[in-house]
């Protein structure tokens, strides 16, 4: 008998931790238009280790009130970015020109709400995860110096 009251109050902490995580992700969401990566993996760890749901659901959680909420999630920028980068760059290397044109469609999946700078910071970031390396700009001596300009993000 004892086992069923802790089963019982157990399913009933998750639905309410449920509850009220969707709700502290709605209360990130409001105002803005894109949860960077930092902001998606803190609340990530605030769903599992404080409202004790798991990776799954609180990953699902985030994910349907971005939807619902037409909020941008930075790791699906990501993701986006990384498979085109996979299928279209040859030799694990960037152009100048590949590079800016990969700042642009980040911007435009932010729906233009992240700045030309901050937007080339997590490219680069992005690219750097990725294992790529900048190309020679031969126009300017063959130096990479365009590329390392550009400091990453603080967090990554």
């Amino acid at each position: 008998m004892l086992s069923q009251d802790v089963y019982a109050r157990d399913i009933g902490g998750t639905q309410a931790g449920a509850r009220r995580f969707f709700d502290l992700v709605r209360l990130h969401a409001s105002g803005k238009h894109i949860l960077f990566l930092e902001q998606e993996m803190a609340l990530l760890q605030k769903g599992v280790t404080d409202f004790g749901l798991s990776l799954d659901e609180t990953k699902g959680i985030v994910f349907n009130t971005a939807q619902s909420e037409r909020l941008v999630l930075e790791s699906q920028i990501d993701q986006h970015l990384s498979s085109f980068m996979k299928k279209s760059l040859k030799r694990g290397k960037i152009s100048r020109r590949e590079f800016r044109n990969l700042v642009k469609v980040y911007q435009i999946m932010a729906k233009d709400t992240v700045p030309a700078d901050d937007a080339e910071k997590r490219v680069k970031s992005i690219v750097l995860r990725q294992g790529l390396r900048a190309k020679r700009d031969w126009l300017r001596l063959g130096t990479r110096r365009w590329f390392n300009k550009i400091k990453p993000p603080q967090s990554a």
